[in-house]
């Protein structure tokens, strides 16, 4: 079965019923679902225009991109999500803008040796 599948079911079965208002901030099976939209799109730009970064876990103030900038260069930022907090919710560095971004690799391990 297929992560995108897994997203499908989730919003067939559970979310097509959810009665509740806190879906995109508390709900586990929100959360779960940006979880694996998020590792099928790491590698992959996200252009800001199409969609932002959402919080992994409930009360999440902010977490780090890789993003492109528009000098086209290639680096990291923060997003807050935060909304009342003292930027905002949005890009933490706001000098440049952010045109797309992806989540950040998983970090290098190294092989054991046999």
């Amino acid at each position: 079965m297929t992560e995108q599948r897994v997203i499908d079911l989730i919003n067939e079965v559970v979310c097509g019923d959810c009665f509740r208002n806190e879906c995109e901030s508390e709900c586990e099976y929100f959360l779960a679902k940006q979880a694996l939209r998020e590792r099928n799109e790491r590698g992959n730009w996200i252009p800001c225009s199409e969609r932002l970064p959402t919080p992994h876990h409930y009360g999440q103030q902010r977490e780090m991109y890789l993003v492109t900038l528009q000098t086209g260069c290639v680096s990291t930022r923060f997003y807050e999500f935060n909304p009342n907090g003292y930027l905002g919710e949005g890009w933490a560095d706001k000098i440049l803008t952010v045109l797309a971004w992806q989540p950040l690799p998983e970090p290098y391990q190294e092989k054991a040796r046999e």
